[in-house]
Parts: C-alpha cells; sequence; structure tokens
C-alpha cells in the first residue's frame, strides 16, 4: 500500500510560496498518463484521493521516492510539470475486513458502535481497497457518474435503450441510463451491490446559447440585443451552466481541433463592456523589441485574434477559475456532463417514465449490466487475487402483517390488502368542524372555464362531500365564494373574504378553498405564504380540471377530504400497535432540505430549511410541525434544542403530562454522518426531555433491491411488509408499500440508540405498522409518515421567506392557531 502526493513543479509567480498539492481529480487523471504508468505499472489502483495499492513492491530505493513528470499541459502548445510522491506503507490485505463481518455484525448497530467501525481503519481501508479495485477498469471503460470516486457508469456509446432526450427541457437534457456498483459488508457477508441507474446529463455539443434560448424562451434573434427587458430570464437560464465542462474550437489545436474547458461563473459584464490589457509589440530604431498596453474588449479580441465576429457580444461570458473569459457562443457542452439541478414538473414525470422499469425488467437491467462489466474479465481482479460470484444472492425474508386500520365509521375487521384501503362508507376517525369556508375562484390559463353557476354549485359539493366523511359544519355558518383578480393584491382579496365570512357568520372562518388553473408554482406559493403565516387559517389549492372532471370529482373531494381534516385539526384514522398505546408516546421525524448547485453557486445562496415533526396525541395521529434555516449545506439541525422544546411544551398543553417515550425518525444522513448528527441531536434531545429515547435512522437513496424467487405481483414486486434482516433484527431492510409503478425501494431501517429497551420484533412492527397511519392517502407508504411530514414542512417553509431590503433573508413562523394542525399538507 502506498501514500500518493501530487504537486505541481515550480512556485506561485512572485512568490517564494510552494504550489499546494494537485486535487484528487487532476491526480486521477494525472495517473491515467502513459509517463506515470511507466513509474507505477499499469495494474496500480488508486483511491481516487491519495491511497494506491499494487500487486507487489514498487522498484523503489527503500520506503519513498520522488519522480518528475513533464506532461501536455491544458492550454495548446504548454506542458505541465509535476512531481509525484511515493511513500511505502507496508503489506496490505483484507483479513481486517473478514474478520469484523464475522465478529462484529451481528451484535447491532449503535452509536458506540459506529465510533469503534470509524476507528478502525484497517476496515475501511479494505472496503475502499475493494471499490477502487472494481471502479479501476469501469472508469476507463464507460463514462464515470461523478469523478474518479464514482460508483456510477455509464457506456460511452448511447442507444435508444440506454438514453433518452427530455422533450420538456426542449431537448436541452438527457437521461441516460447505466449501472451503479459498490463493494459493503452486507447480509452477513461481503457483497458488490450492483442496480440500474438513472441520471440526467446535457446533451454533448449542444452551443450555450443553444440551450439558453431554449431553458429561457428568448429566440436566439433576440438573444442578440442581450437582455433587453429578459434579463431574469436569460441569467437564470445561464446561471445553469456556470459550472458546466465545456469545449471551444476556435483556437484550431488539439487532436480534433478542440479544447476543453470548465465554467466557473458568469461575468457581471458583457463581451462588448468587458475590456482587458494586451501588449502591441513594436520595434524601435535600434532594432529592440518593445510594447505598448491598450485595452481592448473582449468582442474586439476574438475579432482582432481569430478574425471572429461575435453575433451575441452583448451577453455575458463564461470564466473560468484561472480567469479565461469565452463567449457563450463559442462553448459547446463537453462530453459525459452531468446536469445538476433539480428536475421540475414534466421533467420529472417524464424521466421517471424513462427510469422506471418493473421489477423483473430491472432485474433483467442488472444481469445485462453484469455482463457489460465482465469481472471475470477483469485483469486487475485476477492480479490482486480477488474474484467475485455474478450471481444474485438468496436471503431469507419475514412478511410482516398489516395492522388494523381503524375509523370512526366503517373499520374493517382486518387489516389492508396490500397495503391499500379506501374511504367508501368510511367516517373519519376524529372529524373536526368547519365554521364556515371561502372559495377563491382564480381564473387564467387556456383551459376550461367555468361559469358562476358552476362555481356556486362546486362550492357547495365541497362541503357535503366533506360532511359525508364526517368532517361537521357549524349549523350557522354559510359558505361564499369570489372571483379573484389574478393581478391583484392576493392579501387584500383574502382578507376581503375572510371578513365578508367573519360578517355574514359571526365567527372566523377556518378554511378557505383556492381554485386554481393549473399546479404552477405561483400563485401557490403566495397564497401559502399568506394563509399560513399573515391569517392563519387552513388553505387547500385544488387544479380547475381535476374540480369539474365529472368522473373523476367525487374521489377527488375524498383526497381533499383527507387534507382538509388534518388541517383542522382531526384525524383520519388511528393504528393499533400495542407499544404505542400503553404509555404517553411522541413520534418525532426531522429533514434538511438544501439549495440546488446553481443556488449555491450564487453569490449570496439561499439557505437550508429544516423541519422537525412530532405527534402529540394518544394514538399518535396528530402532528404538529416547527421550522427553521442555516446556512446552506448543513446537515446537523443547529436549532434542534429548541425546535424540540417547542413540540415538547406542544404535547404538554394537549396530552396534559410528558412523553414517557420518544421514538426518533431520521431521514437524510449518510453512513458517515449517523455518528456525528445523531449524537449531536442525541444529546440536545435528553437536555430537554426525561422520556426515554430510541433513534431510527432511515434510509431511502440507496441501490439495494429484492426479487421474489417467484413471481410477485403484477410488476414482479416483493409483497408489502416483505423485512430482510442485515445481520440481526435491529438493521432492516423493509417494504411497506406497493409500488405503483417501476420497482418498489426498501427502506432501511437501523436502530442507533434504544432508551425503551424494544426488542427486535418490537422494532420491525413499529416501523412497518406506523407507515400505514399517513394523513392525507389511503395507502401505506413508503417510509416512517414523521418523516414525510417534515419533508413537506421544509419545502413549505420555503414560501414562507420574506427578503429584507439589506437583502437578507427571513424565515416567517407559522401563525399560532395553525400551530396543532397539519398546515403542510
Amino acid at each position: 500500500m502506498y501514500d500518493i502526493r501530487v504537486t505541481a513543479a515550480g512556485k506561485k509567480e512572485g512568490s517564494n510560496e510552494e504550489v499546494k498539492q494537485c486535487p484528487p481529480a487532476m491526480v486521477g487523471r494525472i495517473l491515467q498518463t502513459p509517463q506515470a504508468k511507466e513509474i507505477l505499472g499499469d495494474g496500480f489502483v488508486f483511491d481516487g484521493v491519495s491511497i494506491g495499492w499494487a500487486t507487489k513492491k514498487l522498484p523503489i530505493e527503500g520506503d519513498t521516492a520522488t519522480f518528475g513528470l513533464e506532461l501536455p499541459g491544458a492550454r495548446p502548445g504548454r506542458t505541465f510539470g509535476c512531481t509525484i510522491g511515493i511513500q511505502y506503507d507496508g503489506p496490505f490485505n483484507c483479513d481486517a475486513l473478514t474478520n469484523w463481518v464475522l465478529r462484529e455484525q451481528q451484535k447491532g448497530i449503535t452509536i458506540e458502535a459506529l465510533a469503534n467501525y470509524e476507528q478502525d481503519q484497517e476496515v475501511l481501508l479494505c472496503l475502499k481497497f475493494i471499490n477502487s479495485l472494481l471502479r479501476k477498469e469501469c472508469t476507463e471503460r464507460f463514462v464515470s457518474g461523478q469523478g474518479n470516486k464514482s460508483t456510477t457508469f455509464f457506456d460511452k456509446s448511447r442507444d435508444g435503450n440506454t438514453s433518452l432526450a427530455l422533450n420538456s427541457t426542449q431537448g436541452v437534457i438527457e437521461a441516460w441510463r447505466g449501472f451503479y456498483q459498490a463493494a459493503s459488508a452486507r447480509f452477513g457477508q461481503i457483497t458488490v451491490n450492483v442496480d440500474t441507474a438513472t441520471a440526467t446529463f446535457i446533451k454533448p455539443g449542444m452551443n450555450f446559447i443553444d440551450a439558453i434560448s431554449r431553458f429561457s424562451g428568448v429566440r436566439q434573434e433576440d438573444l442578440e440585443r442581450g437582455f433587453d427587458g429578459n434579463r431574469e430570464r436569460i441569467l437564470e437560464a445561464a446561471r445553469k451552466f456556470s459550472g458546466v465542462g465545456f469545449k471551444v474550437k476556435h483556437l484550431k489545436k488539439g487532436s480534433k481541433g478542440e479544447v476543453s474547458r470548465r465554467g466557473f461563473r458568469l461575468t457581471r459584464l458583457s463581451a462588448e463592456e468587458d475590456t482587458f490589457q494586451i501588449r502591441i509589440w513594436n520595434t524601435d530604431d535600434e532594432g529592440n523589441k518593445t510594447f505598448t498596453l491598450e485595452e481592448i474588449s473582449i468582442a474586439e479580441y476574438y475579432s482582432r485574434q481569430y478574425s471572429i465576429k461575435l453575433r451575441y457580444p452583448k451577453l455575458p461570458t463564461v470564466e473560468t477559475r484561472k480567469g479565461d473569459k469565452y463567449p457563450l457562443e463559442l462553448c459547446f457542452v463537453d462530453d459525459a456532463e452531468r446536469w445538476k439541478e433539480l428536475l421540475q414538473g414534466a421533467e420529472t414525470a417524464e424521466f421517471i417514465k424513462f427510469a422506471a422499469a418493473p421489477a423483473f425488467a430491472r432485474r433483467s437491467q442488472i444481469e445485462e449490466s453484469l455482463k457489460k462489466i465482465g469481472w471475470h474479465n477483469m485483469k486487475s481482479l485476477e492480479e490482486f487475487g480477488v474474484s467475485v460470484k455474478p450471481q444474485f444472492i438468496e436471503l431469507e425474508a419475514k412478511i410482516l402483517p398489516s395492522p388494523r386500520v381503524v375509523f370512526g365509521q366503517g373499520t374493517e375487521n382486518f387489516g389492508p390488502k396490500n397495503g391499500r384501503w379506501n374511504l367508501r362508507g368510511k367516517r373519519f376517525y376524529k372529524p373536526a368542524t368547519l365554521n364556515g369556508y371561502g372559495l377563491l375562484y382564480v381564473p387564467g390559463g387556456h383551459g376550461m372555464r367555468v361559469d358562476e353557476r358552476g362555481i356556486d354549485t362546486f362550492t357547495k359539493t365541497c362541503g357535503q362531500q366533506f360532511s359525508s366523511y364526517g368532517v361537521a359544519s357549524n349549523p350557522r355558518c354559510s359558505s361564499q365564494w369570489a372571483m379573484a383578480n389574478p393581478q391583484g393584491d392576493f392579501e387584500r382579496q383574502i382578507h376581503e373574504l375572510i371578513s365578508k365570512l367573519q360578517t355574514s357568520n359571526g365567527v372566523r372562518p377556518n378554511l378557505l378553498i383556492f381554485i386554481l388553473p393549473n399546479a404552477a408554482v405561483e400563485p401557490y406559493c403566495t397564497i401559502k405564504k399568506i394563509c399560513d403565516t399573515t391569517f392563519g387559517i387552513a388553505s387547500q389549492c385544488m387544479v380547475l380540471e381535476k374540480c369539474f372532471n365529472p368522473k373523476g370529482q367525487l374521489q377527488y373531494l375524498g383526497n381533499i377530504a383527507l387534507k382538509v381534516n388534518v388541517k383542522l385539526g382531526g384525524s383520519n384514522a388511528v393504528i393499533e400497535d400495542p407499544f404505542l398505546i400503553k404509555q404517553p408516546t411522541m413520534i418525532m421525524g426531522c429533514d434538511a432540505s438544501h439549495p440546488s448547485p446553481s443556488q449555491r453557486r450564487m453569490d449570496t445562496p439561499p439557505p437550508t430549511f429544516t423541519a422537525i415533526s412530532a405527534s402529540y396525541d394518544r394514538r399518535c395521529a396528530k402532528y404538529s410541525a416547527v421550522t427553521s434555516c442555516q446556512d446552506a449545506g448543513q446537515e446537523i439541525i443547529q436549532d434542534f434544542g429548541a425546535m424540540t422544546q417547542e413540540l415538547l411544551k406542544r404535547f404538554q398543553e394537549q396530552a396534559k403530562r410528558d412523553p414517557a417515550a420518544i421514538i426518533y425518525f431520521r431521514d437524510g444522513l449518510s453512513e458517515s454522518e449517523f455518528d456525528k448528527v445523531v449524537r449531536y441531536e442525541l444529546s440536545e434531545l435528553k437536555k430537554v426531555t426525561k422520556a426515554k429515547v430510541s433513534v431510527i435512522v432511515c434510509v431511502k437513496r440507496h441501490h439495494t433491491r429484492f426479487f421474489p424467487l417467484d413471481k410477485g405481483d403484477k410488476n414482479g414486486n416483493i409483497a408489502v411488509g416483505t423485512v430482510v434482516e442485515n445481520g440481526h433484527g435491529k438493521d432492516i431492510f423493509m417494504v411497506s408499500h406497493a409500488g405503483l409503478q417501476g420497482t418498489v425501494r426498501p427502506t432501511h431501517y437501523m436502530m442507533l440508540h434504544d432508551e425503551n429497551n424494544l426488542t427486535a420484533v418490537d422494532f420491525q412492527r413499529i416501523c412497518n405498522n406506523v407507515c400505514y397511519a399517513y394523513g392525507r392517502a389511503t395507502v401505506s407508504v413508503s417510509i416512517a409518515p414523521p418523516v414525510y411530514y417534515a419533508n413537506l414542512a421544509c419545502d413549505r417553509a420555503r414560501s414562507h421567506v420574506v427578503h429584507t431590503n439589506q437583502g437578507q433573508s427571513e424565515l416567517l413562523q407559522v401563525h399560532d392557531l395553525l400551530k396543532y394542525s397539519m398546515w403542510w399538507q
């Protein structure tokens, strides 16, 4: 095993300071050059950071050696000098990993065990070595999904089966299907997890101007005039490409007349405004060369140097980290550039349609990937004496029964089948009461039109349908509707409708319904911010087409009734679980929502939003939530102590006592964050409560999939309630939901701390049962509902932000009138 250090040759210009070590991505590229392979050999394995392995000791004197290399530079005609430092760290084997699997995996995972695992560097090194070895040849044969430490790979030559241009992005973004590969210690053995991987890439070779035009909706001929009233639209589209790798072709150098660069940011000035100095060389009377400095714009420079008259000189340029600036029209997207922004609306739907595959199809895709990987043909595996069996492993599983879902009326004697039930003949467990409600119709769009009579009828139909599920209406209160001005002041219009209802009924209404022309972000976010924070009134937005579709109207209103009831403080149904009802129990869940990559590159990036949801009733069916915001990218919830203290206060106010037990579900963590984050949050929680706390980490972002030995359901999926133990009963993979499409993804639950002394049976039953208590659906869900609630509350918090005159962001808190309702639903 070797320690590898690569530094650039020489010193920084005008300084005696040595140049710092080359970044890992650059080191990986350097070690792939023929000059480096002459030193290290073809079979040398690099971990992507600083560690390497060889099958035998390298031919160097002693334990350290330094080699200087002269490589082709990034700029045409230049060279790059670097120094490779090698230090021998001794022999290496994987005994530590095999011993750990045999010894530790049966014990159970705790915070203390995680800490010990992190301290066992030999085990970590073994896994790092195996993963580095597995990706060595894959990196050379396939497109790497995430740099030189990637676990996802894609074919270099794509076809209709492995890629799809997303029409919703005007063909700018493509979905690529590849494979995921990673070694880990799972199910009591060392396994290689292989799965289908789907990711979004920018179409290779696309010109930046073409892409920006398609994203912004501004025609290319209009871009010639610069921003011209479309500044925000154009800048928003252009910023998406500020960190993208691109090729330039005007230099006429390189193997294909192309040179690759990577953008860093957009310039503030346009190509015709941005100037720099160039040297104008002359020869004096004595034959000596002299020069004068001339100020010249980027547009003029390209005209003189390359005879290129820019078509879009009024637009900004792309600047690299080295300070080079390139006009957008001369930049072409490089090969295999990942699209790192979040997909929206139709983009997401189109991507999911391509990515989702029934279980039997996904299994076939995995088998095809195994053939492409070809472990048996990998020379590097053979040289290191490593072999992998390319077969699926067979595991024992159990199927947990579904809990009984209890309604106020119409409860069935047995639990739901396949994680589904319906509202036919049922009334909510604890229906809320309506003190009158108002409906605001927001016209717009080019879809259907509804007359006043139709709106009046629908307003009354809403109340009738809500009543059929038990939601009572105050007999002294009536409903009213109004037509909104889409371009007007929504706060004033909402206030007028509330005042009108209060004057008519003598009591303040507790629900407003909004009919919107479509599911667009606005005016939805504006309406939610006003109702949630200013007036403290429950709000329910509906889409016009669904409201007046005669075929699906009643079912649609039934789904709406589920949401309305919990927003008014009611509970739709409860589950029967012996642990939850034998003592006052609070179930908590939390999540953190981070800004997108392009938002993080902004001068003032938006914050990370955090939310914690917690039950406050005896049956763990009613939830409250608090939100906060913090510096972008931080996973630890900084205000965790204050937020949980507020939720405990609400529990005490409603239950008239403190909880005796708390079950805390934590989502959104990678394995490397388990110890640090959970340890901090547990300590903060213990400062504000004397309850016995159990901490359960739940992970959905993984590539473990299970396939039944028999046919499974209609998509080939395993049964709802399936549990597979990962070495012991408190580290499990569970499928608690039926897949609507594609292959179901199990949730990985791990008990990291348990003061309630739950048995493995209790742990598994609780994780399964709570998934049947999701307030807004008649299906079981894939992860514990408090985690879902926290995620939804994070998303809603984004619309509660206001921007001050000083350029700062402030998160408005939800009105006190809503604190005991599920306002985020």
